[in-house]
């Protein structure tokens, strides 16, 4: 379907393409899931299904009965789109898409969803009654025609900051429902519990952040990271260097006053710089808490909020940014109370003496604090001590046999789990070399993402599955190409639902070029486990037919246990939906200063409740939806 609306050229809203306007909506911190298609009135307008983050959030209006999420989406497309029509477009705000099993957005049944039940109707009712001082106000619901093209949010990204496979939109009920995925399915009995095994912690292994980059500096010789910033200009950084530059960098927040167990929060520009002040935090015990910048600091946008909700939350941490944008953050003080509200270019601080003394960690300590959206709009925690982030990179590399020799590319942004502990953390660790491109980069040239793993020999990558469909999308564009892609082992893909034709498709287009047909693996994770923490090595391109209705995200990784419990908690049996909980040395102790959050998220014996649906077979995990 994707492929067809191309040809026809209907994928656009004034001229701006489909997949352009979706990936940044879905950065857009208040929004869950997304769904475009083009109506069929003739008329060329498009409507754009809203999953936000907090429904009732989504019904605050403004004086004039505005919806005050819908204007903040457009003013948020509007920056980044200056030239976009808004009349072409218009929003459906609900509180899920349902997904069929193959993975695709089932349009039956979206279309028999109201866009708001009665409660939120009598919501907005009411708001609009008090706000202009009427008697009575009455809203009518009105049935959405079905369209005739549709755009699917698995070619595009899911929620940041997560690292799950989203699947079907089924609702967990009482009773368990079994889906098979084969006949082998109905013939298991076994409890729905997946062990990963044993960790081996191999003699004399890191324990802390700090022995990981003191010890790859040493030995890593002249390895280290490529950054492709969103200039296209390529950096070469070594190991050494990192850590040089990481030293000067403590000396200057010293100088500022940070100390250990401070916030110290993010909004680069330059992945360059973000590695570098990552690494100065671990040396001074200092607590990077990673956020994207925003486009624009010059309005309440929903990131700048994001970021003054973080800020109060982190006891008015520093904020370490770029020169280019510090006078725009700074700016954030005309229009918040913000006391003491300290902005840090960290180019200023390179020309510091580096540090010779460092603060000693605990390998329990917090090392690193992860945002993701909470119920209220406001952002929770994710804490991450050291323990979680070593036990994760260790697991990760026994599972799959990693090595030193590995050369790896990741061009999601560093503010994702994806790409400072999923690639970045773990690659240090391993002393490998390793690419980091700015995500414009390659979203702006698809086909770029190949071009850079034929020219440094990468054999580790990774993406959501809307990037597969970006390169499927420019087949006819592969001709021209000589690659040689016979370098790559690993071609991960995660942080969205993996569509089996779409990775397929991306297979077969790419063998002529050397690719090897087993190099495609589906994974899971999510903030609170410390990014990914399975991998499939089952995914077939020629599944047996009627075998495969949801795709296999894998095993998990040594040291940690996943199971699928009823709404009481209690394991259900292998081939049985239900919800999916997980146990482990990389999940999470809770949220920070967040007491209740925290404890809504365990189970009373201690298991992470990741509210996600799916079903184990025979020690693999098949995500179908969320509860």
């Amino acid at each position: 379907m994707r492929e067809q609306m191309n040809e026809k050229g209907g994928s656009s809203i004034g001229g701006i393409g489909i997949s352009n306007i979706t990936h940044y909506l879905l950065q857009f911190p208040s929004v869950i899931d997304s769904f475009i298609y083009k109506l069929d009135n003739g008329t060329g307008n498009y409507c754009i299904y809203i999953v936000p983050q907090n429904i009732s959030e989504a019904l605050k209006i403004q004086t004039d009965g505005s919806l005050l999420l819908k204007n903040e989406i457009d003013t948020y497309l509007k920056t980044k789109f200056p030239s976009i029509e808004k009349d072409k477009y218009y929003y459906i705000f609900v509180k899920n898409i349902p997904y069929n099993i193959e993975g695709n957005v089932d349009i039956e049944r979206l279309l028999t969803l109201p866009a708001l039940d009665e409660k939120d109707i009598s919501k907005i009712e009411e708001a609009i009654k008090k706000h202009n001082k009427l008697d009575s106000v009455a809203i009518i619901a009105e049935e959405v025609k079905a369209p005739t093209q549709n755009y699917h949010i698995s070619d595009l990204i899911s929620q940041w900051g997560m690292f799950e496979q989203t699947g079907s939109d089924n609702k967990f009920s009482k009773d368990s429902t079994k889906i098979n995925i084969s006949d082998k399915a109905s013939q298991v009995t076994k409890p729905a519990i997946s062990d990963g095994g044993e960790l081996i912690i191999p003699q004399n292994s890191p324990q802390t952040l700090q022995e990981v980059i003191f010890e790859t500096a040493e030995n890593a010789g002249d390895k280290g990271v490529h950054f492709i910033e969103y200039t296209k200009e390529e950096v070469f950084i070594s190991y050494k260097q990192l850590l040089e530059k990481s030293k000067c960098i403590l000396t200057g927040l010293r100088e500022k006053g940070v100390k250990p167990g401070n916030k110290v929060i993010f909004q680069f520009v330059f992945n360059k710089d973000f590695c570098a002040a990552f690494w100065a935090c671990v040396l001074g015990g200092f607590v990077p808490v990673p956020i994207g910048p925003a486009p624009t600091y010059e309005s309440d946008h929903a990131n700048v909020l994001k970021l003054v909700n973080a800020w109060e939350m982190m006891d008015q941490a520093v904020v370490l940014s770029n020169e280019e944008i510090v006078d725009d953050i700074k700016n954030i003080e005309s229009r918040f109370t913000v006391p003491n509200f300290a902005v840090i270019a960290i180019e200023e601080l390179y020309d510091k003496s580096p540090a010779t003394d460092f603060h000693v960690s605990d390998s329990e300590d917090l090392a690193l604090l992860m945002l993701t959206s909470g119920s209220t709009g406001k952002p929770k925690g994710v804490m991450l001590n050291h323990n979680n982030l070593i036990h994760r990179t260790l697991g990760s590399i026994q599972l799959n046999t990693f090595t030193k020799d590995d050369v790896t590319f990741n061009w999601m942004a560093m503010d994702h789990v994806g790409g400072i502990i999923y690639f970045h953390i773990r690659d240090v660790f391993l002393g490998a070399k390793q690419i980091h491109a700015a995500s414009d980069v390659i979203l702006q040239d698809p086909l770029m993402w190949l071009d850079v793993i034929d020219h440094h020999r990468v054999t580790l990558t990774w993406a959501p599955n809307f990037a597969y469909a970006l390169v499927n999308d420019r087949e006819s564009e592969l001709k021209n190409k000589k690659w040689d892609l016979s370098c790559v082992n690993y071609f991960l893909s995660g942080a969205e639902a993996v569509v089996a034709n779409t990775s397929r498709t991306f297979v077969h287009l790419l063998t002529p070029f050397g690719m090897k047909k087993n190099v495609l693996h589906p994974v899971y994770g999510m903030s609170e486990t410390s990014s990914g923490i399975t991998y499939s090595y089952i995914f077939k391109l020629e599944p047996d037919e009627g075998e495969e209705k949801f795709v296999s995200v894998g095993v998990p990784i040594p040291g940690d246990v996943l199971r699928i419990c009823n709404e009481n908690d209690r394991v259900i049996n292998e081939g049985e939906e239900g919800r999916l909980q997980v146990s482990g040395a990389t999940v999470t102790t809770g949220y920070y200063n967040d007491p209740e959050n925290t404890e809504e998220a365990f189970t009373e014996d201690g298991w992470l409740i990741t509210g996600d649906l799916g079903m184990i077979i025979e020690g693999n995990l098949y995500i179908t939806g969320r509860e």
